[in-house]
């Protein structure tokens, strides 16, 4: 007896493929937008990496018992901040402010976060008077 092959239905590799083609564009559909809010956090980490720096230098400066005051050199003594910032202390609190100095921080991300404001990122942190400790 002879073997006769059966003709291989094309309708159904077909019908897989655009099957599969949907499932893909699906997938990106869901995954595109959350790939663009990522890259926008991204543009803006510099700046909010800056204040980060900038906080931990204050709060290391202070942690020796003589500093009772700080000044901009002896953040700078401490830390390497390459976007343009400023701090200053407002009764218990001090307020770093980092510029984004590219603008790499697209518009619409900013207008999402409250420290955000034209292209200045600013950062709040609690301050004890070195007498209180």
């Amino acid at each position: 007896m002879e073997d006769k092959e059966k003709p291989k239905s094309k309708a159904g590799t077909i019908i897989g493929i655009g099957f599969m083609a949907f499932v893909l564009f699906f997938l990106a559909s869901m995954w595109i937008p959350g790939l663009t809010g990522y890259r926008s956090k991204q543009f803006c980490q510099n700046a909010r990496s800056d204040a980060n720096n900038i906080m931990a230098a204050i709060a290391d400066y202070f942690s020796v018992a003589e500093h009772t005051d700080i000044a901009r050199s002896d953040i700078e003594k401490l830390v390497a901040i390459d976007n343009p910032w400023t701090f200053i202390r407002k009764g218990d609190e001090i307020y770093i402010s980092v510029t984004d100095a590219k603008k790499n921080c697209p518009v619409e991300y900013q207008h999402s976060l409250p420290e955000w404001d034209r292209w200045v990122y600013t950062k709040v942190m609690p301050y004890t008077d070195p007498a209180d400790r």
